[in-house]
């Protein structure tokens, strides 16, 4: 059987998260990158990956909920890292369909400088700020995570190349991209050594065909695509 992961999911919103992550183990699916929904998550998402090899989580500051962080947040985030070095830094972004964007980016730069402190990756939510979000990792340039993950990739087609390699970002699809003729570009210019596939979901059971579907795109066998994936996802977790 082929090897799949899922490079951003939220099993967590699963009611029965070990028969999900079982049923997934059965597809195939054999890594699973795990998001939180909000910042009361990341106990479980540290007690998940603890308790699965296979799993890796996040934690982070979502730009949806930035209003409503305790005050010693970003003490917190530093704890649960220096305790668990298999954690990564996310998801965390810009939303320009969000309101408070001033204390988006400042919540966003100061989990970035934090994810570089700790060595550690960071999964980016980004939608209409990819201009912002490329001028706040600019200033940064010095302070950089070791990678990026371009969670639902929505950026604009062209500057795939350009900010892959200046970066360091890997760029994940979900169903939704091969929904949109835009998606479909997307991953049409994503560099084989830069695409992830996600289900960004509760069930990670969608996995193998969605990467059917993106092979069909790029006209590349399934099993060849499928290895390509998963070897990229080893090289972030």
């Amino acid at each position: 059987m082929l090897k799949y992961s899922d490079a951003h999911c939220h099993l967590l919103d699963n009611p029965d998260v070990d028969s999900a992550l079982s049923n997934a183990r059965a597809c195939g699916v054999d890594t699973f990158i795990v998001a939180p929904s909000c910042i009361t998550q990341w106990p479980e998402i540290i007690k998940l990956t603890n308790k699965y090899p296979f799993v890796f989580g996040l934690v982070g500051v979502h730009p949806w909920h930035v209003c409503e962080l305790p005050q010693e947040w970003m003490s917190e985030l530093r704890k649960k890292l220096i305790e668990n070095p298999k954690i990564m830094v996310g998801e965390i972004g810009l939303d320009k369909n969000r309101p408070h964007m001033d204390l988006q980016i400042k919540v966003f730069t100061h989990q970035l400088k934090i994810a570089h402190e700790f060595s550690r990756g960071i999964h980016l939510h980004c939608v209409g700020c990819w201009n912002m979000v490329l001028q706040i990792l600019d200033e940064n340039k010095n302070a950089l995570p070791p990678f990026i993950l371009a969670h639902g990739f929505n950026g604009r087609a062209e500057d795939i190349e350009k900010i892959a390699d200046r970066y360091n970002i890997y760029f994940s699809y979900g169903p939704r991209a091969l929904r949109q003729r835009l998606g479909v570009s997307r991953i049409l210019k994503t560099p084989l050594s830069r695409i992830l596939v996600e289900s960004d979901d509760i069930d990670s059971c969608v996995i193998p065909s969605l990467l059917q579907k993106i092979s069909e795109i790029l006209n590349v066998e399934t099993d060849i695509l499928a290895d390509i994936i998963y070897k990229n996802t080893k090289q972030i977790v």
